[in-house]
């Protein structure tokens, strides 16, 4: 993810964790390691809710969520139809 707080794009945190197995349609592993508040903004902004699916990662478990693809839709346009596109090919995004 991406800061725009100074005009111009800064580094600010990774949303998701890749691990084992493909995952759902709008489905991604959050990690929560760094803010494990984060998944809370998450639901209150209307961007995702949990899966109830977890997965170890080392010592952590890391939950699953579902994102609300009308959001990442109007979000990001085009990202979320390379998101589609990847899906439709078999290819993860």
């Amino acid at each position: 993810m991406v800061a725009w707080e100074d005009g111009y794009p800064e580094p600010w945190a990774s949303l998701t964790v890749n691990l084992d197995g493909k995952r759902q349609k709008d489905c991604a592993f959050i990690d929560t390691n760094g803010d494990p508040d984060f998944p809370v903004w998450l639901i209150r902004n209307g961007l995702a809710i949990p899966t109830g699916v977890l997965q170890r990662r080392w010592v952590l478990r890391v939950p699953e969520y579902r994102f609300r693809a009308d959001r990442l839709q109007e979000l990001d346009p085009n990202g979320y139809a390379s998101y589609l596109a990847s899906q439709q090919s078999g290819k993860s995004a």
